[in-house]
């Protein structure tokens, strides 16, 4: 058999269009027919709709003739009437509004909805725009609607928040981010339907309902598996604590996926973080740990010891900017954990490091950690990059730390050929290293090692304190062909 027919299977083709940009899948288009038909589809799964001076593309009457291979659509309000047909695949629909407080026909939205009964997935993001009973009750009519995402919207008045939770009802995944609650009173909490079938749920920078009320809504999901809480209001406190009980009461058996980070405001002061007694008593409580995000929350000791029950499926972990998180807790994170894949913690001391055990964390893609090397120690930097270089599937790295970046200081890890950086090598999938605010003294030889070594990099942080130096090395990243962009002093 010719070898060239296997060029021919859609599945030697879909595999081929994986590798390609969307500009070389057209082209692909005009190679034979069988290449035809098979990149159709693969072309037009995914639209994004733009307009360019004041035309759309792609053009309406282009989209109607090729409606059939359509599964992912987005698009801004603006244009959504030139778009109202039936699209058999759809399965998500993307809807974003123009301008800020625009006025929104709810008509446009309805027709383009309850055209497509296959729809499973709803993001609007409103800018403030609101939307009424009659458009949340449509949406009851589309049978396989499961996941709704609503960013920046308002419920105005009681009848639109019932509406909108009626709905909520027959979902298993729901994201509200900065969505506001302006209801005449509160007695709807009492009457509103229970959205019991919630699995996946978000709210962040919820306007409209106190802390207490969003706990009392977590309460009525007792299926919840994976929960992403930014609370915004002063009374996290108390908050997290309620929260931390109702979890070891068991009020959601199969929640696996924590994600409650608290938040800096003005110079750097944080309010309303979770406690490590309350981290603590959920870890404990908890079945099945894969995720748990906990930024610039009290976590310390006594939640650690209760993480360890679950190092052997965690999978990602976030303790970035806890103050009580040492630099041995992090090390027996990474000697201890086969399954993760995302760590971001704080400082990591360079002789903890090479001292340990073998880290186990072979599967890690995402390492945010600062190595700090005492005056003495800088002969463990060639060991700490051959510790670093087991970790054979990790895409960013960022030995930053989270201090001012526009300050540097010396004692991170030294990003040269000098001191070891060359066993990075075999770092085959390496996207992007942030050495944000450390004090870095690389030459030509060294980057021109990682342009070379790293096709596709993206470096944040300055190559070399002599002013001079880095603006000749930033020529050479800058201007090396297939293009690796250094971006100085900015958070990775």
């Amino acid at each position: 058999m010719d070898p060239s027919i296997a060029l021919l299977l859609p599945e030697i083709l879909l595999d081929i269009a994986a590798c390609l940009t969307c500009k070389d899948r057209v082209c692909c288009l005009r190679v034979c027919k069988a290449w035809h038909q098979s990149f159709l589809p693969i072309i037009w799964k995914d639209v994004r709709v733009r307009t360019i001076g004041s035309i759309h593309h792609p053009y309406p009457v282009t989209m109607k003739r090729h409606c059939q291979y359509v599964v992912h659509l987005s698009m801004g309000y603006s244009r959504l009437l030139n778009y109202v047909v039936v699209f058999p695949k759809l399965q998500k629909l993307s809807v974003h509004v123009d301008f800020a407080r625009q006025e929104v026909p709810e008509s446009d939205l309805k027709k383009m909805v309850l055209r497509n009964p296959s729809l499973a997935r709803l993001d609007f993001n409103g800018r403030d725009s609101s939307l009424g009973a009659s458009f949340w009750s449509a949406l009851l009519m589309v049978p396989g609607l499961r996941s709704l995402s609503l960013t920046d919207g308002c419920l105005r008045g009681n009848e639109a928040i019932l509406a909108f939770w009626e709905l909520c009802a027959k979902l298993t995944s729901l994201h509200l981010v900065g969505t506001q609650f302006r209801q005449e009173d509160h007695h709807w909490l009492a009457t509103c339907s229970a959205p019991r079938q919630i699995r996946v749920l978000k709210l962040e920078r919820i306007k409209g309902l106190t802390g207490v009320e969003q706990l009392a809504l977590l309460s009525q999901c007792p299926h919840l598996q994976e929960l992403n809480w930014h609370l915004s209001n002063m009374d996290k406190d108390a908050v997290f604590q309620l929260f931390a009980q109702k979890v070891a009461s068991g009020q959601w058996p199969g929640l696996e996926r924590i994600d409650c980070p608290s938040k800096a405001g003005h110079f750097g002061a944080v309010s309303g973080q979770m406690q490590d007694d309350d981290a603590a008593k959920i870890l404990k409580s908890l079945r099945h740990l894969t995720v748990l995000s906990l930024a610039l929350s009290k976590f310390g000791l006594v939640a650690f010891q209760a993480l360890r029950r679950h190092f052997g499926t965690l999978r990602e972990l976030v303790v970035r900017g806890c103050s009580s998180v040492t630099s041995i807790m992090l090390d027996e994170i990474l000697c201890s954990c086969p399954r993760l894949e995302l760590l971001e913690g704080g400082v990591l001391r360079a002789s903890d490091a090479v001292e340990s055990d073998q880290w186990r964390c072979l599967a890690l893609k995402v390492l945010v950690v600062h190595f700090a090397f005492e005056d003495t120690e800088q002969d463990l930097q060639r060991l700490v990059f051959e510790r670093l270089s087991k970790l054979t599937r990790l895409e960013k790295l960022h030995v930053g730390t989270n201090r001012d970046p526009r300050e540097s200081y010396p004692n991170g890890l030294d990003f040269r050929l000098s001191s070891g950086l060359g066993a990075l090598a075999k770092l085959k999938w390496m996207t992007r290293i942030s050495f944000v605010g450390t004090w870095q003294k690389m030459g030509f030889k060294d980057v021109q090692w990682m342009v070379s070594t790293w096709k596709d990099l993206a470096v944040y942080g300055t190559l070399n304190q002599d002013p001079a130096i880095c603006s000749a090395l930033k020529d050479i990243v800058i201007h090396k062909e297939g293009a690796t962009i250094t971006k100085d002093q900015k958070k990775a």
